[in-house]
C-alpha cells in the first residue's frame, strides 16, 4: 500500500467508528443474541483475536455474563463442552477465508449453538464464511464498513471491529443499568477523540520524534508494556502492527506482572531494548494501578537513558472527557490509533 493512502486511511478512522455502529436495528438484533446466550465466547486470528480481550473488560465491568475470548484455532482443536444450543460464538475475521476461523465455525455449528460473524467480505464465494454457514439457521453477519480497503497488517478493521463490539456489549446490558452514559463515551466522545488526536500538531511531532528513538538504534528490540486494557494493545502493537508493517521485533509485557525476577534480567542487561510505556489517563484509573506505572518507570529510568523510553500518553495531546472505568475501557481504543500512527511514522 502507498504510504499516502495509509496516511489517508488513517486521518479517516474517527468517520469509520462512526459508520461502523451506525446501524442500530442490527446492533440491538445481535445484542439481544447476546442476552439470551447462557455463555458467550468471542474468536478470532491475529489481532482479531487480541482486540476482543479490550471488549472483555467491558464486559466483566458491567456483566454478570461469562464471556471468554478463544483463539480459532484453538477453539477448533479443543472445542469446550460447555458450548451448547444456549451458548453465543462472535467470530471476527477480516476477510472471512481463514482456515482456522471456518473450522471452529464448523466445531461451533456441530453445537448447536448461535454464531454472530463480524467481517469485511461482502462476496458470498466459495470455501468462505458463507458457504461455512449455508443452510445453517442460527447465525448473523456483519459488515461493519461497505467496501472497506483492507490493508496488511490491518489498519481501521482493528478499531471497527472492535466499536462493533463494545457497542453490541453495551445494547445488552439495557435492561440492567442505565446504557446513556456508555453509549455516549463509545459513539461520541471517542470519535471526537480520535479527530482530535489526528489534527494535533503536537501528536505528529511526538510521532516523529519517537520515530527517529527507534529507527536510531540497529535491530531494536520494543518492549510495549500497558496495564488493563492496554496490555492486549500492547499484544497488537508487537505481534501484528510493527512487526508486519515495520519488520521489527518485539514482544508484549503486562504491567501488572512486570515486577518479578525474571523481568528484572530484561532491566540488567542492554540488547538494543526501546521501552514503549502506554501511560494510563490518572483519572481513569485507581491510585494503585497509577502508582504501578510510576515505579515501573522509574526502575527504567534508573537503567537507561531518555532516548530509550517512549512513553504513549493521549492526555498529553487531547483533553479527554469523564472519569472512571468506562473511560478507561472504552477510550483505550485511542491507543491502538496512536500506535497505527507510530508504526507509520517508522515506515518514513
Amino acid at each position: 500500500m502507498e504510504i499516502a493512502e495509509l496516511k489517508k486511511i488513517l486521518n479517516s478512522q474517527d468517520k469509520k467508528i462512526r459508520a461502523s455502529t451506525e446501524d442500530e436495528a442490527s446492533l440491538k438484533k445481535m445484542a439481544g443474541m447476546l442476552k439470551e446466550a447462557k455463555n458467550v465466547i468471542l474468536s478470532g486470528e491475529g489481532d482479531k483475536f487480541i482486540i476482543p480481550m479490550i471488549s472483555k473488560y467491558l464486559s466483566d465491568a458491567y456483566s454478570d455474563k461469562k464471556l471468554e475470548v478463544y483463539n480459532a484455532r484453538v477453539l477448533a482443536n479443543y472445542t469446550p463442552e460447555s458450548i451448547n444450543q444456549d451458548s453465543l460464538v462472535f467470530f471476527l475475521t477480516v476477510r472471512g477465508k481463514n482456515i482456522d476461523i471456518i473450522d471452529a465455525i464448523n466445531e461451533i455449528k456441530s453445537k448447536n449453538a448461535s454464531i454472530i460473524v463480524i467481517t469485511q467480505l461482502e462476496n458470498k464465494i466459495k470455501d468462505s464464511i458463507y458457504s461455512a454457514l449455508k443452510g445453517y439457521k442460527k447465525y448473523e453477519i456483519f459488515i461493519p464498513i461497505k467496501d472497506e480497503i483492507i490493508t496488511t497488517p490491518s489498519i481501521t478493521t482493528s478499531n471497527t471491529f472492535l466499536s462493533v463490539l463494545n457497542t453490541i456489549i453495551i445494547y445488552s446490558l439495557e435492561d440492567k443499568i442505565n446504557i446513556e452514559p456508555l453509549l455516549i463515551t463509545q459513539l461520541v466522545d471517542l470519535p471526537v477523540s480520535f479527530s482530535e488526536l489526528n489534527k494535533s500538531s503536537s501528536f505528529h511531532e511526538w510521532c516523529i520524534e519517537s520515530a527517529k528513538k527507534i529507527k536510531s538504534l540497529a535491530n531494536p528490540m520494543l518492549f510495549f508494556i500497558g496495564d488493563g486494557p492496554r496490555y492486549p494493545i500492547c499484544k497488537k502493537a508487537s505481534q501484528i502492527q510493527f512487526l508486519e508493517q515495520c519488520k521489527l521485533i518485539g514482544t508484549s509485557i503486562q504491567s501488572e506482572e512486570f515486577i518479578n525476577l525474571i523481568l528484572e534480567e530484561y532491566l540488567n542487561k542492554d540488547f538494543n531494548q526501546m521501552w514503549i510505556l502506554l501511560k494510563p489517563v490518572e483519572n481513569f484509573i485507581s491510585v494503585q494501578a497509577m502508582n504501578r506505572f510510576n515505579e515501573m518507570h522509574l526502575m527504567i529510568s534508573e537503567r537507561f537513558e531518555k532516548d530509550r523510553i517512549i512513553i504513549i500518553d493521549p492526555a498529553e495531546f487531547i483533553n479527554l472527557r469523564g472519569t472512571g472505568k468506562k473511560n478507561d475501557i472504552i477510550l483505550s481504543q485511542i491507543y491502538i490509533l496512536i500506535i497505527e500512527w507510530l508504526s507509520y511514522y517508522c515506515m518514513l
